[in-house]
Parts: C-alpha cells; sequence; structure tokens
C-alpha cells in the first residue's frame, strides 16, 4: 500500500509538471502572438506612414494644400488620381477624395511631371492663387485648367514646359497674372493668350525664346507689366505693342536687341518705367520716346550707343541710366 500511495504521488507530481510546462508553453504562445501582433500593427503603420508622406496632404483648412511626394518618389495627377511611383517598384493610385469647397490657394511642392486634363476641376470656383513653380512640370495637357473661373493668379516659374500651345489658358477668364519665367521655353503659340483681356502682369524671363509673333500681345489691352527680361530676342516687330495702350513697366533687358523701330511705343502713353539695359543697341531714332510723356525710369545702361535719342520730350523723367555706354 505504501508503494502504491508513492506511486500515485509521483504520478501526481509529474502530472503538475506537465501542466505547468503546457501553462507555461501557452503563456510563451499568447506573448509572442502579442509581439507578433504589435511587430505587424508597426509594420503597418510604418507603410501608412510612408504612404502619409507620399501622398502628405494638410493645411486644406487653411485655404491652401501642399501636395508632397518623398524624395525618392515622382508623383502624377489624373483628375482626381494621384499616382506615386517610387524608386523601389511600389506604385500608389490614390483617390484624392477631401474638402475643397473653400480653397482659394494651392500649393503644389514635390515633383509633378504631367498634368492631364480637368487636373483642377474640384477646386471649381473657388480657387483664385495656383503655384506650381519648382516641380519639375513638363507637360501640361489641354483642359488642365478647365473649369477654374475665379483663378486670378497662375505661377508656373522654374519648370521645363519648352513650349506652351494655343488654347492652353483658354479656360482661365478671370486670370490677372501669368508667370512663365525659367521655363527653357523655346517655342509659344501666337494664339496662348487670346482672349486674356483682363491680364494684367505677363512675366516670360530667362527663357531661350528668340522671337515672338507680331500679334502675341493682340487681346492684351489690360496689361500693365510685360517682363520680356533676358529671352535673347534679336528684333521685335514695330507693331508689337501696339495693343498695350495700359502698358505701365516694360522689361526688356539683357536681350540682343540692336535697333528699335520708331514707333515701337507710339502707343505707351502710360509707360513710366522702360528697362533696355544690356542690350547692343548702337542707335535708336530720334523720335522713339515722343509718346512716353509719362515716362520716370529710362535704363540704357550697358549698351553700344554713342548718341541719344531726344529726351526732352520725356518731361517726367526721374531716373537715367547711361552707364557702359561709348556715348561721344
Amino acid at each position: 500500500m505504501r508503494h502504491r500511495a508513492e506511486d500515485n504521488t509521483t504520478a501526481n507530481i509529474s502530472t503538475s509538471k506537465v501542466q505547468f510546462k503546457l501553462k507555461l508553453n501557452m503563456g510563451a504562445a499568447i506573448v509572442l502572438y502579442i509581439a507578433l501582433f504589435v511587430y505587424c500593427w508597426q509594420i503597418t503603420a510604418t507603410r501608412l506612414n510612408t504612404r502619409e508622406k507620399i501622398l502628405c496632404t494638410k493645411d486644406l483648412s487653411n485655404t491652401v494644400c501642399h501636395t508632397e511626394c518623398a524624395s525618392d518618389c515622382t508623383c502624377t495627377l489624373d483628375n482626381d488620381t494621384l499616382v506615386s511611383y517610387c524608386t523601389d517598384g511600389t506604385r500608389f493610385e490614390t483617390q484624392v477624395i477631401y474638402p475643397l469647397d473653400n480653397v482659394t490657394k494651392l500649393t503644389w511642392n514635390g515633383t509633378l511631371h504631367i498634368i492631364k486634363p480637368t487636373a483642377f476641376t474640384r477646386f471649381g470656383n473657388t480657387l483664385q492663387v495656383l503655384v506650381l513653380n519648382n516641380i519639375a512640370l513638363r507637360e501640361i495637357h489641354d483642359g488642365a485648367f478647365d473649369e477654374l473661373n475665379s483663378l486670378e493668379r497662375l505661377y508656373l516659374d522654374n519648370n521645363v514646359l519648352q513650349k506652351i500651345e494655343g488654347g492652353m489658358f483658354d479656360e482661365l477668364i478671370s486670370l490677372k497674372e501669368l508667370r512663365l519665367d525659367n521655363i527653357a521655353l523655346h517655342k509659344i503659340d501666337p494664339s496662348s493668350f487670346e482672349g486674356m483681356i483682363g491680364l494684367t502682369l505677363l512675366s516670360m524671363q530667362n527663357n531661350p525664346l528668340h522671337h515672338l509673333h507680331a500679334d502675341i500681345f493682340h487681346d492684351l489691352t489690360s496689361l500693365k507689366w510685360l517682363f520680356l527680361h533676358n529671352i535673347s530676342l534679336h528684333k521685335i516687330t514695330f507693331n508689337m505693342f501696339a495693343p498695350l495702350q495700359n502698358l505701365t513697366v516694360l522689361k526688356l533687358s539683357s536681350n540682343k536687341l540692336v535697333t528699335l523701330h520708331p514707333d515701337i511705343f507710339k502707343y505707351q502713353k502710360r509707360l513710366t518705367d522702360l528697362l533696355l539695359q544690356n542690350n547692343q543697341l548702337s542707335h535708336l531714332p530720334n523720335t522713339i520716346f515722343l509718346s512716353l510723356t509719362h515716362l520716370k525710369y529710362l535704363n540704357m545702361s550697358e549698351n553700344n550707343l554713342i548718341q541719344l535719342p531726344m529726351l526732352s520730350i520725356c518731361k517726367s523723367l526721374e531716373v537715367l541710366n547711361l552707364k557702359g555706354n561709348p556715348l561721344l
């Protein structure tokens, strides 16, 4: 009997050890499961954070939208779909759906190579300022700016567009300011600015244009500021500025102009600032400034002038810069 009791006790102890080991193993399994769950959650969160970094839409409530791509990604905007391509082969295609009813200014940061038709339709009648500077933009499809009826300012500086097609800005009926500086522009359609009767500022500086069509400014009757600095112009047709009767500032500096037609400024009676420095002007017609009775600032420095045109008619002239000319 004694042996049986000892055997039972030994069996009970063995059973308890087994149960303890089972409980220990189950506990370890639970801990492992929890650890695995946390790890998976962290991975998911990291991917979500990466995705957020790629899309990074914020500040919409403050009427400014910043959309940034990560440094190793590029983006294209196709209607309401933002497509992001990463260097590791990942491709995100995300429907951009957020409240935009009150957005008046949109600034795009990052890289955006192509803008397809109706890309900004969602902004409709509220968007007034669109800033697309420094985004490596190389192509704008027809209809990209459709339905932006309230847009007043469009900035496309420091991109690689190279050419402006006719009709690109047709729908921008409220546009007042258009900046196309330093976009490698070498071709611009003569009809590019047709119908833009409300435009007051146009800037196309630092582009290898070389030539502008005689009628390119035909409809810009409200234009006040025209900046054509450093566009490699050799010649300007005598009637190119004729429609610009409200022009107050004209910047033609750092071009390759050798001479100008006597009537080139005939209709610029409101002109106050004329910048002609850093050209190759050697002779100007004596009556070229005859209509510029309100001219206050005239810069003809760094040219090849050996004599001056008649300036006595410019009764309002305050600043005259002739530095760097071989005047007799």
